[in-house]
């Protein structure tokens, strides 16, 4: 898995307050951005965002036409 980020990660490193929206964009242009709720130490629940290196996903493409390991 890549680096990861949250929303408040995005506010704080990139002064991003609209990252769902530029994951959005980077996935309809076919970026494999993968995400998941989190729970921060606060009890909010938030997104968190990474991108899978194109390598891996290459590699579980081919794998998939093959039917699986």
């Amino acid at each position: 898995r890549g680096v990861r980020l949250t929303p408040l990660d995005a506010l704080t490193e990139f002064n991003c307050m609209r990252l769902a929206s530029r994951i959005s964009a980077l996935r309809q242009k076919g970026e494999p951005i993968q995400d998941r709720w989190i729970q921060t130490p606060s009890g909010k629940r938030v997104k968190e965002y990474w991108i899978i290196p194109k390598e891996m996903t290459m590699f579980n493409d081919r794998v998939s036409a093959y039917g699986g390991l």
